[in-house]
């Protein structure tokens, strides 16, 4: 039913090999389970962790010269492998609720082409969890911040998205943008609560200044976003959806002069 895609960063570091297994851990636990792509193969450790989980992995990848992902080859690559009618973008530090799989066939039922995605909530994570997450204590994320995001397979074929690099920011708010433009973008906060580990804000450093070789990324990343219409309205999230799923229901949310308007 869906096809999870994602990028994993190096497992040589104690706490990254952590979050990262602890969210593969919660999207094996998906029922029905669900197909899941791993993109890219600079980080150590990716190979073997594709092996040890059983997980697909696709090491040939468009890149940045810093050989970082690009999320529209990621995207593309995904779309065109996936054996589902849904896919679904996911961080690797996302531990992820059963309820994801059961929102995404319920809003597939009503509106077969959309885009969702939710807020998610921030919790320190230290070592290997296998369950219990509703025990861990969390607080709201960024509402910028976007790590999950799901679609109807193909959404993306003919959106042009730009070269973005993936985790150098922006590429979520032109997914949004590019989603509302449309007229299909569904905010699941309130059905889905999805888990982000915190970290240092890696690939910054800790004082959250950008390291020099993705600084390089993140400039790119910001010319493509000045240069494409959703620039023009900078501040889309996934609050200014067209669509709210709350308490398995599907609604379209009123108007709002808070909305930015889509040129």
């Amino acid at each position: 039913m869906i096809t999870i895609i994602t990028t994993f960063r190096s497992f040589e570091d104690p706490l990254f090999s952590t979050i990262q297994q602890n969210a593969i851990y919660s999207w094996l636990q998906l029922t029905p389970k669900p197909e899941i792509i791993v993109f890219g193969n600079d980080h150590p450790g990716t190979n073997e962790i594709c092996k040890e989980y059983n997980l697909i992995h696709v090491p040939d990848i468009a890149c940045t010269e810093n050989k970082t992902p690009l999320g529209n080859a990621v995207v593309e690559e995904g779309e065109k492998l996936s054996k589902n009618k849904i896919i679904a973008w996911i961080s690797s530090d996302i531990i992820v609720p059963q309820k994801l799989i059961e929102v995404a066939q319920k809003i597939y039922k009503q509106l077969p082409t959309f885009f969702a995605g939710a807020r998610r909530h921030d919790c320190k994570v230290n070592e290997l969890i296998f369950g219990n997450y509703e025990q861990l204590k969390t607080k709201p994320g960024h509402p910028g911040a976007g790590d999950i995001f799901l679609w109807s397979n193909g959404f993306f074929q003919d959106k042009n998205m730009p070269p973005f690099a993936v985790g150098r920011t922006i590429m979520d708010s032109w997914m949004i943008y590019t989603a509302i433009k449309h007229n299909c973008c569904v905010d699941i906060t309130d059905s889905c609560y999805c888990i982000h580990q915190t970290h240092d804000p890696n690939p910054r450093n800790k004082t959250g200044a950008w390291n020099q070789r993705d600084y390089k990324d993140y400039e790119e990343n910001q010319r493509l976003w000045k240069e494409s219409e959703a620039y023009k309205n900078p501040n889309v999230e996934i609050k200014y959806a067209n669509y709210i799923f709350s308490q398995n229901v599907l609604k379209r949310k009123r108007k709002s002069s808070n909305k930015p308007k889509i040129l």
